[in-house]
């Protein structure tokens, strides 16, 4: 018989399940937010001051997460863009329709 814990962490699930992308960011705000409430709880601090501080740093954690998978999207299109760049220069000299401007 599951205690009521069990029954959040099933709820949780169905939540992520059913969620779609969503559930991303969800499972990121509600990790976020257990992992600050267990440092907050390990300072001493009281039950409403942990609630407010484990919310605030889900929030900071949330938005950090989204600030550097978006940075790394944008290294990585850089990284198809110069490949493309490169291979449309070699095909092209291999043709002789270097457009470089330089002689070989």
């Amino acid at each position: 018989m599951l205690d009521m814990s069990g029954w959040v962490v099933v709820a949780v699930g169905v939540i992520l399940c059913f969620a779609g992308v969503a559930s991303l960011n969800l499972a990121v705000l509600v990790s976020a937010f257990a992992v600050v409430w267990l440092l907050a709880d390990v300072f001493g601090a009281s039950t409403g001051i942990a609630l407010l501080v484990a919310a605030a740093g889900a929030v900071a954690v949330w938005v950090l997460v989204r600030v550097v998978f978006r940075t790394a999207l944008f290294f990585v299109g850089a990284l198809a863009v110069l490949g493309w760049l490169s291979q449309r220069r070699i095909s092209a000299r291999r043709l002789g329709n270097d457009t470089s401007g330089r002689s070989t």
